[in-house]
Parts: C-alpha cells; sequence; structure tokens
C-alpha cells in the first residue's frame, strides 16, 4: 500500500512525497529492496548522495543480484567524483542484468570520457 502510493507521487513528479512514502515502506518492511532502491534513485535526484549511496546499499544487503540498486549506487558514486566505485558498480550490472549492458557500457563510456 504505502509502495504504491509512493509509485503514485512519482507519477506526478511530486518526488519529495514519494520518497516520504517509500521510508514508509521500508520502516514498515525493512527487507522491501524496492522502496530502498527507489530510495535512492529519488535521493540522487535531490543530491541527497550519502543517503543515496546508503538506500543502495541497503537494497543489496537485502537483494545482491538487484540491478536497479547497482544502477542507483552507480549514479550517486558517478556524482560523488567516486568514478572506480561506480565503474566497479555499472560492470556488476551488466554481469548480474545482460539486458542492460548496453545502458552500462553507455554510463561507462561517459565515466571514461570523463576523466
Amino acid at each position: 500500500m504505502l509502495q504504491n502510493l509512493a509509485v503514485f507521487h512519482v507519477g506526478l513528479q511530486e518526488y519529495d512525497k514519494a520518497l516520504t512514502f517509500f521510508e514508509a515502506a521500508i520502516k514498515a518492511n525493512p527487507r522491501d529492496v524496492l522502496s530502498y532502491s527507489n530510495a535512492a534513485g529519488i535521493s540522487v535526484m535531490f543530491g541527497r548522495l550519502d543517503q543515496a549511496i546508503a538506500y543502495a546499499m541497503k537494497a543489496l544487503a537485502v537483494d545482491p543480484n538487484y540491478g536497479d540498486a547497482y544502477l542507483n549506487l552507480a549514479h550517486a558514486l558517478t556524482a560523488k567524483g567516486r568514478k572506480e566505485e561506480a565503474r566497479r558498480a555499472y560492470m556488476t550490472l551488466k554481469q548480474i542484468d545482460p539486458s542492460r549492458a548496453s545502458l552500462a557500457d553507455s554510463e561507462l563510456k561517459i565515466l571514461s570520457e570523463s576523466r
């Protein structure tokens, strides 16, 4: 229910409200990998990079094969200038979710060009 409300607010581009509902969903179910990952993505959008990394890492602690968490982690790490760690996150994403290899390769190319 809380997760559905969060997704509803994402659809309305009310990201602050969505984050509040994702956080409530996490509190209700600390193993809610989707809410952790979505909270990470929204935190990146708000520039709350340490918070984003923490949420992504919690998602990965619950499910180490959750591709969206690696993507959000990589975005946060890139924004913090932690390019080698971001590169590793993109490489892991490619390994666990081959359907996202093209996306990961594009992000890796951008990383390598921004040195």
